[in-house]
């Protein structure tokens, strides 16, 4: 008796916690509906209100930082809509429609290509919390070929000659070189969390962080630039081409937003 009340408690929990996600997803659905609709009627602000209380109620997701970058497009606000895109790039960094809107509005803000590196074409095949699974994925495989080799196969010679061809002796050697390189995209990845956006144009480029100090360059809006220490109102930053200097924190807003 006791084990039949326990199945239906169980059962009805279950069917509570299905009909909730049930709810919510047609809450989302509806609620990304009218922000699209919005958006359809030029009601910029709404839907732009609308993606947002999503994202902080759901978290963010490529899609949801698109959108909102293209509201931010359509209201000729393009250095917000770049720091969105960049946003949604941290997550799916190859999506083509991403990939496009940063170009596209890099050419609206009047910002040059950004050069070309070779590496990057690789490590931003995916984003660095997936080389990172992948390069584990990798030590994985190499330590269930090993440790049979060398630990559980010593009694069962037929088994430890197949493991010991040549072919089966490569696999480790190949899933370590494939951890470590993806190890090493995934830091290269992980660099990216601490670029910024400037949102100001004209930005001044102090040489120390006093709002008196003398400029050292002035920079566009748009520009993506990597941050270091910061020092009241402002932080240490460096630039592209390796100017350094001290910038307000009104000025830029950082591509991995603060929780």
């Amino acid at each position: 008796m006791l084990r039949i009340v326990s199945i239906l408690l169980l059962a009805a929990l279950a069917s509570t916690t299905t009909l909730d996600a049930s709810a919510k997803n047609d809450e989302l659905r509806g609620a990304l509906e009218s922000a699209n609709q919005a958006y359809s009627d030029g009601q910029y602000d709404r839907a732009l209100a609308i993606y947002n209380r999503i994202m902080n109620e759901r978290g963010p997701s490529p899609n949801l930082l698109k959108n909102a970058g293209n509201t931010y497009f359509r209201m000729g606000d393009y250095p917000r809509a770049l720091l969105h895109y960049k946003r949604a790039q941290l997550l799916r960094p190859n999506h083509p429609d991403i990939v496009n809107n940063i170009r596209v509005t890099r050419e609206m803000l009047g910002l040059e290509a950004p050069p070309a590196h070779p590496t990057k074409l690789i490590t931003s095949f995916l984003n660095a919390s997936e080389w990172a699974w992948f390069a584990w994925v990798c030590v994985t495989i190499a330590f269930l070929i090993w440790f049979p080799v060398r630990v559980l196969v010593k009694n069962r010679p037929i088994l430890a000659n197949l493991l010991r061809t040549p072919a089966m002796r490569a696999i480790p050697v190949l899933c370590v070189m494939l951890a470590i390189g993806a190890f090493g995209a995934s830091y290269m990845e992980t660099l990216s969390l601490s670029h910024a956006i400037v949102l100001r144009q004209d930005a001044s480029v102090k040489v120390s962080p006093f709002p008196n100090a003398q400029d050292r360059a002035q920079i566009k809006a748009g520009e993506r630039i990597h941050l270091g220490a910061s020092h009241g109102n402002y932080h240490s930053i460096r630039l592209s081409d390796g100017t350094t200097g001290w910038i307000a924190a009104s000025d830029f807003e950082s591509i991995m937003p603060s929780s």
